[in-house]
C-alpha cells in the first residue's frame, strides 16, 4: 500500500472488506463528541483505540488522527485504519506501542502508521 495520500478512502473509515461482514465492529475517531448515545458506534465512536479494544469487539475501525497509547492485544483482533497517511498511533509506553501476546492472539493491522520508540 502506497504511504501518500492516494490510499485514503472519501470516508471517515476504511472498508474492512468481506472479512469482517456480520462481524461485530468498533468505531474509533480521535475527534469523536465527549458524550454521546451508543459508545462504539459509527455515529458515536470512541475516542481512543483502547476503549474500542476493551469493548471486545473483533474489529475495530479508526479514523483519521493521532492517537497516544499502548495496547495490549490477548485475542484476535482487527484494527483498520482510514489510511497510513492520517492514522498515526504513538507509543505512549516506552518498552512496547502494541504488545500481542498469549495462546491464540493475534492481530490484523492495517492503514496506519506506528510511531514511538516502543515501536
Amino acid at each position: 500500500h502506497p504511504h501518500g495520500g492516494a490510499d485514503c478512502p472519501t470516508e471517515p473509515y476504511a472498508d474492512p472488506g468481506p472479512e469482517a461482514t456480520g462481524a461485530p465492529v468498533a468505531y474509533v475517531s480521535a475527534d469523536a463528541p465527549a458524550s454521546c448515545e451508543g459508545r462504539g458506534s459509527r455515529a458515536c465512536p470512541w475516542r481512543t483505540i483502547g476503549e474500542a479494544l476493551a469493548s471486545g469487539r473483533p474489529w475495530v475501525l479508526v479514523g483519521a488522527g493521532t492517537y497516544r497509547e499502548r495496547m495490549e492485544i490477548t485475542d484476535g483482533r482487527h484494527i483498520v485504519g482510514r489510511c497510513a497517511a492520517r492514522v498515526t498511533i504513538e507509543g505512549a509506553d516506552p518498552e512496547r506501542t502494541i504488545y500481542v501476546h498469549g495462546a491464540g492472539a493475534s492481530l490484523d493491522l492495517q492503514g496506519v502508521t506506528v510511531t514511538g520508540v516502543g515501536v
